[in-house]
């Protein structure tokens, strides 16, 4: 069996768009089975689809995983400027996953992916120009090596890279860099484009970010010394980055003493301490 992307469009009344692809709804296959996973309005409306497709036998080696991405014009048909007649299947390896995807303004997109190398997952960022080509003047000749998959375009098109980095003992941070619009490290940005921040003295784990004003919020998982799973809600003053002093309403609240980080996570009037070194 198969699975084929289906895109529809609503009217804010929840009534389907019939003016949109065909009587509302656009359909596209590219493998044997894809799946939609990111969606990105352009400056000019036309709208940016990412995804993962699965391969089986006997159209490529058992298992293969390809990134998909299409563009389509805002009435629904697919963007002949872009790709192969709308559409693009990127591979680096046998299998790629796609890990974030966001439009510039300028119709160029940046997408980060993640690739199993050996027996680690290694993170890469690189940008395609407003016609689907690769853009080879973005970063180190096209490509950077990042920390993590997630992308978040900045009104002023800078490029924020969120993810995990592995600490001196062995255990995952929260991991946050920025690049300039064509991936250059920004050096004005942390220490030297990087900040790296701690809030359980296991894991920290980060799901899912977002932009509100001049403020970036990232959320995620962590792990207590006890092995308690906690969750972390941070908030980040990106221009110049530091961590947001608390406030009766947030959610994370912090006693920064020498080295050593104390921080209280939150959730109604109940509070988990935990603690988590500097390094």
């Amino acid at each position: 069996s198969g699975a084929d992307w289906l895109i529809i469009r609503y009217h804010p009344n929840g009534s389907i768009d019939s003016s949109f692809g065909t009587n509302g709804i656009v359909r596209k296959n590219f493998l044997t089975r894809e799946h939609i996973q990111f969606i990105s309005i352009g400056s000019d409306g036309k709208i940016l689809l990412g995804g993962i497709g699965f391969a089986s036998p006997p159209e490529f080696i058992y298992n293969r995983s390809d990134m998909l991405m299409a563009r389509l014009n805002t009435n629904g048909t697919f963007d002949a400027g872009f790709g192969d007649q709308g559409t693009r299947v990127i591979n680096r390896s046998e299998r790629n996953y796609l890990g974030s995807m966001q439009a510039q303004n300028d119709g160029k997109v940046v997408f980060g992916y993640v690739l199993p190398i050996g027996t680690t997952n290694e993170t890469f960022v690189e940008r395609l120009n407003a016609n689907g080509t690769a853009d080879l003047s973005f970063g180190e000749n096209g490509i950077l090596a990042v920390n993590g998959p997630g992308i978040t375009v900045q009104a002023d098109q800078k490029i924020l890279v969120t993810g995990s980095n592995r600490n001196n003992y062995s255990n995952t941070e929260f991991s946050l860099a920025r690049f300039t619009k064509d991936g250059k490290v920004d050096v004005s940005f942390g220490s030297n484009g990087k900040t790296l921040a701690s809030f359980a003295p296991l894991d920290n784990n980060l799901f899912t970010n977002q932009i509100s004003g001049g403020a970036f919020f990232a959320l995620g998982s962590g792990v207590t010394k006890w092995g308690q799973n906690v969750g972390i809600i941070s908030k980040f003053i990106i221009n110049p980055i530091q961590l947001c002093p608390p406030t009766a309403s947030t959610s994370i609240v912090s006693d920064k003493t020498g080295t050593n980080y104390q921080w209280q996570v939150k959730t109604d009037s109940n509070f988990v301490n935990v603690t988590s070194n500097a390094n």
